[in-house]
Parts: structure tokens; C-alpha cells; sequence
């Protein structure tokens, strides 16, 4: 009885299994900080936070259309 139930689809682990295929679409949007600037230098730490400004003028808002449901 256990070694027909190692042969059976449902005994192997999840991970063994083939994902399913998902259709998903995407978009992407790019911004543009060309107009940023620092308060102050970028500090040597990874951990260390630092302030970047963005202007308002710096963001533009786009149109898109939703992505096609098939």
C-alpha cells in the first residue's frame, strides 16, 4: 500500500510539482529625477539615510490603458 502511494501524483512534494503557467500582464513606467538633488553628501554606510529632493515639476502623470483581461 505505501509504495503505490510514492507512485501517486499527490505523494510527491510541492515543490516537485510544475508550476502553473500564469498569464499575467504588465506595464512598466519610468520616471525621470534629472531634476533631484542632494541636501547634503551621499554618506559612505549602506545603512546611513540621506534626503534626496525631487522637484514638483519633475513628475508628469501619464494616461494608460488597463491591460486587456483575455
Amino acid at each position: 500500500m505505501f509504495a503505490r502511494a510514492i507512485r501517486a501524483p499527490r505523494a510527491l512534494p510541492l515543490r516537485a510539482r510544475v508550476p502553473a503557467t500564469l498569464s499575467i500582464g504588465s506595464r512598466f513606467v519610468t520616471t525621470d529625477a534629472a531634476s533631484a538633488s542632494l541636501s547634503q553628501n551621499v554618506p559612505q554606510s549602506d545603512d546611513e539615510p540621506f534626503q534626496v529632493n525631487l522637484s514638483d515639476e519633475s513628475f508628469e502623470t501619464y494616461e494608460l490603458d488597463p491591460p486587456l483581461h483575455h
